[in-house]
């Protein structure tokens, strides 16, 4: 009696982890090649001055994003490989925590910019970069979604895209319309909501 032949899947699973590996490699170059990019043309257009008040401006929410995501993108890709739990709980749980973790860093952020009084931030750049928290947490947890789901191709738009937009961006307000800090903040936010 024959045996069925059961090696023919594993190598084309092996090629299509390596080709995934590759082009997720691929895509966090492309990302620190054109971050790197924008950082240089910003720092040649704003200045020192201007580019402390947007690295003091954003500071806050970056922190506050970065605690925010408290592993959940990771428990999120770990629990959707798993398949332990239906989809549809671990999305509702993961949106439960991105509108609570949202509105508490939109408080709390604003309560730090209310209590520092910086004279070098406008309302509207406040407000620019309090909008940051849900877009920045919208894209952490949609990327845990789509690789925990192993839409490998859709995690590398989703990653290279914004970076891509930004610089973009960058070029076109900061430095073609001359807009300085409103307009490097716009590139980021824009950016960030696609």
């Amino acid at each position: 009696m024959s045996k069925p032949h059961q090696s023919t899947n594993k190598p084309e699973k092996r090629r299509s982890f390596v080709k995934e590996a590759l082009s997720v490699m691929g895509s966090k170059l492309f990302i620190i090649a054109t971050g790197f990019v924008t950082s240089i043309i910003l720092s040649r257009l704003l200045g020192p001055d201007g580019k402390g008040i947007i690295t003091s401006l954003l500071i806050f929410p970056t922190l506050f994003v970065s605690l925010a995501e408290m592993g959940i993108r990771q428990a999120t890709i770990h629990h959707l490989g798993k398949q332990k739990y239906s989809e549809n709980n671990i999305i509702s749980v993961v949106l439960s925590l991105l509108l609570f973790s949202s509105f508490f860093g939109v408080i709390f952020c604003g309560v730090i910019y209310r209590f520092l009084n910086n004279q070098n931030f406008t309302i509207l750049m406040i407000l620019l970069a309090l909008l940051f928290i849900p877009l920045n947490l919208i894209s952490s947890y949609s990327r845990g979604i789509l690789l925990g789901k192993e839409k490998i191709n859709l995690f590398n738009r989703i990653s290279c895209v914004p970076v891509f937009i930004r610089l973009f961006l960058v070029i076109l307000l900061v430095w073609l319309a001359n807009t300085h800090i409103i307009g490097a903040i716009f590139a980021n936010l824009i950016a960030a909501s696609v």
